[in-house]
């Protein structure tokens, strides 16, 4: 179909992702999609796709979002498993909404550069300090508000970790409860993680535009700008937080993908003027 692209992952690779961080072994079941290989080669372009993203051709390898693999091949099949062999799966992805689907393609490397979809900014995600002794980090982690409240600073986490988590408060208010409310122990317990439970909800909920480095862009967004705006890779741009949560991991390093219509300002605070 003209809206799609045609593209393939390695089976191995993509499983051998799934099931180990680092030197990590995890259980499949409990990454949900986290860790899913999100990369892979494009065999073919429809003609609508490649009229959105021109940028894009076959043999390059594409960014993908982690819904396109699912959480298994039974699940893949539902909306994008199309095929497969002994050596990679099949899939079919959009590169703009379409269909009552969402835009599942972040970018494409070309063997030297990540160009993202037009849609999208690749960012930097925010620099953690690092202390060299225990003393530095404590200085580092936490600071004192006019209060007199210590509190953490320097300290990110994505979207998604923070939503595990709080599945996790959840299922574990709820095997609590399990055992009786009436035990003044098991109460006080209750109710300290339905607080944390809460502040976490906020957290994960508040708005504000925040800044963060440009680490690839589709030329196309400099259009969006005065000429005179500072868009280039190195850049600052502020970005509304809740829309700057999802990470991918390419090439050894990891990025944060954001759309651009949530960008509010470069960092010469000329306003964007997306949709």
């Amino acid at each position: 179909m003209p809206a799609y692209v045609f593209i393939k992952i390695s089976r191995k690779e993509q499983e051998k992702k799934k099931q180990k961080i680092g030197s990590i072994l995890i259980p499949e079941t409990h990454t949900f999609m986290m860790y899913n290989l999100q990369a892979g080669e494009i065999v073919s372009i429809g003609q609508d796709a490649h009229a959105h993203f021109p940028e894009m051709q076959a043999g390059q390898t594409i960014l993908v979002h982690h819904f396109v693999q699912g959480a298994d091949d039974n699940e893949a099949r539902e909306d994008h498993l199309i095929d497969q062999d002994e050596d990679y799966n099949y899939y079919a992805v959009t590169v703009f909404d379409f269909h009552r689907k969402g835009n599942e393609t972040y970018g494409v490397w070309d063997g030297e550069k990540i160009i993202p979809n037009k849609n999208y900014v690749f960012l930097e995600p925010p620099i953690k300090d690092a202390p060299n002794t225990p003393d530095e980090y404590i200085n580092s982690a936490i600071k004192k508000t006019p209060g007199g409240l210590f509190t953490f600073s320097n300290w990110t986490e994505s979207r998604e970790s923070k939503a595990e988590k709080m599945q996790r408060l959840k299922g574990e208010i709820e095997q609590l409860s399990k055992s009786g409310i009436s035990n003044p122990q098991i109460k006080r317990g209750i109710q300290e993680k339905e607080a944390e439970l809460g502040q976490m909800s906020l957290d994960v909920n508040s708005k504000q535009y925040i800044p963060f480095t440009i680490a690839a862009f589709n030329p196309e967004l400099k259009e969006h700008f005065a000429e005179n705006a500072d868009i280039n890779i190195g850049s600052k741009i502020w970005i509304l937080n809740i829309a700057a949560q999802t990470e991918i991991e390419f090439n050894g390093r990891k990025y944060i993908v954001a759309k651009t219509n949530y960008i509010g300002c470069a960092s010469n605070m000329m306003l964007y003027g997306g949709d």
